[in-house]
């Protein structure tokens, strides 16, 4: 049997305290940062909502996922795809790998995702996408899933999101071909 409360999840906060000390409200709660360690965040203002709502800010302004980098799950689609165009500009590809990156993104994934933010892309929507996609050809579903599995494998190492959400979905089915045999003509 186990005693206690559960565990904070990384960058989540508990209960919310306020006290009163000589006419001035302080609020506080324990916060969970990255490296797994809980502290006590504090906000003192004039009235107690005030207190409270200073201190919901100064918990979002915390870093969270991508507290190290430039991106977090709060960072538009556009920042990722920015952010690892900038990348794959300093990697050693040819030349057309690199322009075939960069005509994928901007034709097939970008118009979908543009609106979202990294959070927001879920499996599930990935999943929507990629059968959309295959739903037109193989091809172009193939290439948009290589393109999601680039961006959200950068956006990982740069601590943005938890997981990869392309990492879920379910495999693309190549479509039979027609066998093609020589004739005697």
């Amino acid at each position: 049997m186990k005693g206690g409360r559960p565990r904070t999840v990384l960058g989540t906060y508990g209960a919310i305290h306020v006290v009163c000390h000589d006419g001035r409200y302080t609020a506080s709660t324990r916060y969970r940062d990255l490296d797994g360690r809980l502290r006590r965040v504090r906000a003192t203002a004039t009235a107690k909502s005030q207190a409270a709502a200073l201190l919901k800010q100064r918990l979002l302004d915390r870093p969270g996922f991508g507290g190290a980098g430039l991106l977090d799950r709060s960072s538009p689609f556009g920042a990722l795809a920015e952010a690892w165009l900038a990348d794959l500009e300093l990697r050693e590809l040819a030349p057309n790998t690199k322009d075939n990156y960069r005509e994928d993104l901007a034709r097939y994934v970008q118009p979908v995702f543009q609106h979202y933010t990294l959070g927001e892309i879920t499996t599930g929507r990935v999943e929507w996408f990629l059968k959309r996609e295959a739903a037109v050809s193989y091809s172009r579903a193939k290439h948009s899933r290589t393109m999601l599995n680039l961006l959200f494998g950068f956006a990982l190492r740069q601590d943005a999101v938890p997981r990869n959400p392309v990492e879920g979905c379910s495999p693309l089915k190549k479509p039979k071909g027609a066998p093609q045999a020589l004739s005697l003509e």
